[in-house]
């Protein structure tokens, strides 16, 4: 998967640093160890859509974020993306974050019903990184399509010489994050409509238990008044 305008962009961020970013110190650690979790509904019926939020946590290197690229996975036979290309654009948007490379997400078929999307992320201004410690990332929306159970999980792109996080000079940070959240799904069967008819007959029975009440009490007054 190319990962090249995160690439141009550093070099144009680098060449307007100067020697500054140069002398980077790659690798550099935050100040706290960081995180990226995953939040969101745990169950839900078929045919419902549920959404999943990805978020940053404790991101506190003193260059701030500029871009990389993280994994989501989950069970296709349980769950199929209903987020679009422009969706995801206008959710990471919020954060800051935009993704000039895709008109689409990256799918990629693991086998066993498992899906991976790709999120390629930069900063929507080079020149303004994101130095916010903790904010939600993006927002994905999903259908619940069977039943069953899935585990949603984010990873670090496991694809060879791309980089999960990069910091405002360009260093990668991808080792600063100790974890990567994900949220065990459950998809529950559709709830069985009860028939109108159902309804009716239960007015209608609470209707002659009501006559019947009246009845026992208009004789119970004229007993006692006789």
């Amino acid at each position: 998967m190319l990962f090249y305008f995160g690439v141009v962009k550093m070099m144009m961020k680098k060449l307007l640093l100067g020697g500054f970013g140069a002398i980077a110190i790659f690798g550099s650690a935050m100040l706290h160890a960081a995180t990226v979790s995953v939040a969101g509904d745990t169950a839900n019926y078929i045919g419902n859509n549920v959404s999943f939020t990805i978020a940053a946590n404790n991101f506190t290197d003193p260059n701030g974020l500029f871009g990389g690229s993280i994994v989501l996975e989950w069970d296709t036979s349980v769950l199929s993306l209903a987020s679009t290309g422009a969706e995801i654009n206008a959710s990471a948007a919020i954060a800051g974050f935009g993704f000039p490379s895709r008109i689409t997400p990256l799918i990629t078929d693991l086998g066993a019903g498992i899906n991976r999307i790709y999120i390629d992320y930069s900063v929507t201004d080079i020149f303004a990184p994101k130095m916010e410690s903790t904010f939600d990332f993006v927002t994905l929306v999903f259908t619940v399509v069977a039943e069953g159970s899935t585990t949603v999980a984010l990873g670090a792109n496991p694809d060879p010489g791309q980089v999960s996080w990069v910091n405002g000079v360009g260093s990668d940070i991808s080792s600063a994050v100790t974890s990567y959240g994900s949220i065990q799904f459950t998809a529950l069967p559709s709830p069985v409509p009860v028939p109108a008819a159902v309804w009716l007959f239960a007015s209608a029975m609470l209707g002659m238990l009501g006559v019947q009440r009246r009845r026992r009490h208009s004789t119970a007054m004229v007993q006692a008044t006789a």
